[in-house]
């Protein structure tokens, strides 16, 4: 995956590489978002990139590249979207959010201490994770609520 130099160093510091690549522990699926999932999953799963602090229109926020927590709250019944295949690929912010992307690499996010539903971060996965980094707050938000 290419990353921009606007987010590649820190995921170098977290320890990737381009080269980096792990088995991913998503259950195997077929569907197309898991599929996507499991290719990111392939070069970040197990790190953590970021951290939390002030930042450009909200709090910046870590990642943690895991789907456990995600896989969870799926199965539990998280409230999903409309005609949406999703797959979890991480949290953020301390671990007080969930990250999922879909089948078109648009990245969505699930607040879970405010919970207020899962929510559209961008129809870009690269844009979507330097929002969340930078603390962006991403514009399409308000889209797609979950129904």
């Amino acid at each position: 995956m290419i990353l921009p130099d606007s987010i590649r160093f820190m995921f170098e510091a977290a320890g990737w590489t381009p080269q980096r690549k792990v088995t991913p522990s998503l259950p195997n699926c077929r569907s197309p978002a898991f599929r996507i999932g499991y290719e990111i999953l392939s070069q970040f799963e197990g790190l953590r990139v970021g951290r939390c602090g002030p930042g450009k229109d909200q709090a910046t926020s870590d990642i943690f590249f895991d789907p456990a927590d995600g896989i969870y709250h799926l199965e539990l019944g998280l409230p999903v979207l409309q005609n949406r295949d999703l797959c979890p690929i991480g949290e953020f912010h301390h671990s007080h959010g969930l990250l999922f992307i879909d089948d078109r690499w648009s990245l969505y996010f699930y607040d879970m201490v405010a919970n207020t539903g899962l929510r559209y971060i961008g129809s870009d996965f690269i844009q979507g994770l330097h929002d969340v980094l930078f603390g962006v707050r991403p514009y399409e938000s308000d889209r797609h609520q979950s129904a």
